[in-house]
């Protein structure tokens, strides 16, 4: 395949991650990306068009980075226009999703050429809310090489770690509350792209200093559990890198995440809220080494076997070659 593809997308966001690894492995891919003050006014998006054969960007602006004689390929990396999402929206959120996310969501779905979502409880989301689109499965993955194990001994004492904004969405509520529950052998560190701390909640959490994306394997590899109470994901890039390197997760049993861990080989599910679970489950991991090491190995052969950047990358190869 020798076509350009263009790939406009926010700086800052998870989906710029997707789309640089997809750069890094087809040739003529280019991600161009823009501030997220570009989105305050939508139109702007039209001075970085690029008439390439193909755009590949995300729904919530595609119809506005295509350029004319482009496609347009638009991937849903997640999906907020559902009325579970209102629930826990902060008013400005609602707005926007209903007055201005809607619109350009329908608007990229007519223009696209193909739609892709990140996970199967994506997909279903999408066309829940737009019957009769047809879209296509193509879930995240991750650099096996990049992202692996450590086999040298860790220190003593246990290292359960967050990864994410610490917002409702990403259940930061939960994380405060299972903080101080935790087992007096287990340290809980939490790495978070904003400047607001949460241990002005607690005391048993203690904040990583931000890192480049390139030196987040050091980070999940000094740690021993994953714990991940998030309410929606469209496919963890957290989750699949922990796992990746060789970490069990103790999450919660909503959205896209039962798509990644298998409960009891590869972690543990928790309903929405469960603290006295998520404690239970984070406990008996810190108990147990044998159980940890186990896990943690059955997550990196799943994340070998079906979460691959190279899979990735190759369905998405697939994918532009039907459309030329």
């Amino acid at each position: 395949m020798s076509v350009d593809i263009v790939s406009p997308m926010v700086t800052g966001s998870g989906a710029l991650v997707v789309h640089r690894q997809l750069e890094a492995r087809l040739p003529q891919y280019r991600v161009n990306p823009f501030s997220p003050l570009r989105s305050l006014f939508l139109p702007s998006l039209r001075l970085l068009r690029s008439p390439a054969e193909f755009t590949h960007t995300a729904p919530d602006f595609g119809v506005h980075a295509v350029h004319p004689d482009s496609k347009l390929i638009a991937t849903f990396h997640n999906f907020y226009l559902d009325a579970e999402t209102m629930t826990w929206a902060t008013p400005a959120q609602k707005l926007y999703y209903r007055r201005v996310l809607q619109k350009q969501v329908e608007q990229s779905i007519a223009r696209a050429s193909a739609l892709v979502a990140v996970s199967e409880f994506t997909a279903k989301l999408v066309q829940a809310h737009f019957p009769g689109t047809k879209i296509d499965i193509i879930k995240n993955g991750v650099d096996i090489d990049y992202f692996s194990r450590l086999d040298t001994p860790r220190r003593s004492g246990v290292t359960v770690l967050f990864v994410g904004n610490l917002s409702s969405r990403k259940g930061a509520d939960v994380l405060y509350k299972v903080a101080e529950m935790l087992p007096d052998n287990c340290t809980m560190r939490y790495i978070a792209p904003r400047s607001s701390s949460a241990t002005e909640r607690s005391s048993r959490l203690s904040r990583l200093a931000p890192v480049p994306y390139e030196e987040m394997p050091n980070v999940y590899q000094q740690c021993d559990i994953l714990f991940f109470p998030t309410l929606r994901e469209g496919l963890s890039l957290a989750a699949l890198e922990a796992m990746a390197c060789g970490l069990p997760v103790v999450t919660t049993d909503c959205s896209s995440m039962p798509e990644l861990v298998v409960p009891g080989e590869g972690g543990f599910l928790h309903n929405p809220g469960d603290v006295a679970g998520m404690v239970g489950s984070i406990s008996l991991l810190a108990g147990d080494a044998e159980m940890r090491a186990g896990m943690g190995l059955f997550n990196r052969a799943r994340i070998e076997q079906g979460f691959s950047l190279d899979r990735v990358a190759a369905e998405y190869r697939s994918l532009f070659a039907s459309l030329i």
